[in-house]
């Protein structure tokens, strides 16, 4: 693939990628504003930073396509391309999210990087308000 056609492959790509990330990006948010929501709320549900949350989500893509380089197949209506496309966009809102986390007025940006999640109420794990996943535990306990 020379210059040219390398360069207009790019232009295609990414152009499919912005156009499924707009699409996607009503769904995924349930039509709210903040791109980075659904990230946040589970995060918020099981007791991890935003970011580890939308690493999860990254990384079964990559899964995906380590298991297609391994094995020549994709689940039906998958391929490649689409898979690429979704990672590509997973590492935007990745980029995105950390960006908006570490640039927050008033937030301090070392501890959006490591945060210590063993001393109490530093999570939600360790707070008054108990994460989803404790209170299902509870529920099955009684």
């Amino acid at each position: 693939m020379n210059n040219d056609d390398l360069r207009k492959f790019t232009n295609d790509f990414l152009m499919e990628s912005l156009k499924l990330s707009e699409n996607k990006a009503i769904e995924y948010t349930i039509s709210h504003t903040d791109r980075h929501r659904n990230f946040k709320q589970v995060a918020e549900r099981v007791g991890i930073d935003p970011r580890q949350a939308l690493m999860t989500y990254l990384l079964k893509h990559v899964d995906s396509i380590c298991n297609y380089l391994k094995t020549g197949k994709f689940s039906a209506g998958e391929n490649l391309r689409s898979r690429c496309i979704d990672l590509l966009n997973y590492t935007l809102l990745l980029a995105s999210l950390d960006h908006s986390l570490t640039h927050t007025k008033g937030i301090n940006n070392a501890s959006n990087t490591q945060r210590d999640r063993s001393e109490p109420g530093e999570d939600s794990r360790h707070s008054e308000t108990q994460s989803e996943p404790q209170k299902w535990n509870e529920l099955r306990s009684e």
